[in-house]
């Protein structure tokens, strides 16, 4: 069947699931707000889902806008439609069977990845190819924003934006996910800095920082300082910035999760 708030991929029963998901987001009349998207009656939705009705195939892939599935989830759906509204026995166990083997094939997924530490090169490549990925894996640990329509509220993106990036970045173990909502996970993220993507990773946040001067909130903390001074205080400087950001990692590692800032410290020769 489906357990509550389980993935769509967990899942045997469209009907309950998507009864299910409408109840967890959380919305007034969510029923009504699917038939809208639907452009159908809310009486048949609740036809649909409480009696013998099935959606159909348009529906699905409305549905699956709705929900913000990744292309996964989105197939995997489609599947369940497909099953449900089999007019044959031997077709009906076609689409069990399709089921059943990406069910099995992402349980080993989610097994080899318990066990993963670290990223390969191709997939740091992607993960520090735009600030959206290390953003969605901060956040995660936030529990406000832990579900994707949470996440793509508060970055002002759309659902299917987050939906991409969660994607990637729960296929690769750096955050997993439960239910409707996604959590860190075991692997692990370093850059050396003699690698060929730092550059990339500071523009990218660099580029977030000029962003955010747009939108200046009482937290936030801008400075700019070009100064002349001797060789000496200009080591002693570099100096306290170090201690600082040694100092900055014993306060981060206990701290409560409750929200994400970004520091970034620019110290250079003209």
């Amino acid at each position: 069947m489906c357990m509550k708030n389980r993935s769509v991929l967990d899942c045997t029963n469209y009907k309950k699931y998507v009864s299910d998901r409408l109840e967890s987001l959380g919305l007034r009349g969510p029923r009504s707000k699917l038939a809208s998207h639907l452009r159908c009656q809310s009486a048949y939705v609740s036809q649909v889902l409480n009696g013998r009705l099935h959606f159909s195939l348009e529906h699905a892939v409305l549905i699956n806008h709705f929900f913000g599935h990744s292309s996964e989830e989105a197939h995997y759906f489609l599947l369940l439609i497909h099953e449900a509204r089999a007019g044959s026995e031997s077709l009906k166990q076609y689409y069990v069977s399709q089921l059943h083997e990406i069910r099995e094939r992402r349980q080993h997924i989610t097994h080899r990845l318990k066990v993963k530490r670290s990223l390969s090169e191709p997939d740091q490549a992607i993960y520090y190819g735009s600030w959206l990925y290390a953003a969605i894996h901060m956040m995660v640990m936030v529990p406000r924003f832990q579900t994707k329509q949470e996440i793509a509220s508060h970055l002002q993106l759309s659902v299917k934006a987050i939906t991409d990036a969660i994607e990637f970045l729960n296929s690769v173990g750096l955050v997993v996910q439960e239910g409707n909502k996604y959590r860190i996970g075991a692997a692990r993220m370093h850059l050396d800095s003699s690698s060929s993507m730092i550059a990339k990773h500071h523009s990218n946040w660099r580029l977030r920082a000029i962003q955010s001067l747009d939108r200046p909130l009482k937290e936030d903390l801008h400075f700019t300082s070009i100064a002349s001074l001797s060789e000496k205080d200009a080591a002693r400087i570099r100096t306290i910035i170090l201690e600082f950001l040694e100092q900055r990692e014993e306060i981060i590692r206990p701290s409560k999760d409750e929200t994400v800032f970004c520091l970034g410290i620019d110290f250079f020769k003209i």
